[in-house]
């Protein structure tokens, strides 16, 4: 899929926490335990891509069924 260069840029954990409605605390609790969105560390920054963050939220969509 394409996108434009804004879902190409990299965030902070608290711009990212925003984005997901948590804390950047939550976040880094998922990073602690293996789970969480993609997150990329260089040194002891960590950082997110909006796209990856936009894909976590994707994946986690559930459908709801209609009354019949």
């Amino acid at each position: 899929a394409q996108y434009p260069a804004f879902f190409e840029c990299f965030v902070d954990a608290q711009e990212a926490a925003q984005i997901l409605g948590t804390t950047p605390g939550s976040l880094a609790t998922q990073r602690n335990s293996g789970v969480g969105p993609v997150y990329y560390k260089d040194g002891n920054s960590v950082r997110y891509q909006r796209r990856d963050l936009i894909e976590y939220m994707r994946n986690r969509r559930v459908k709801v069924a209609t009354a019949a």
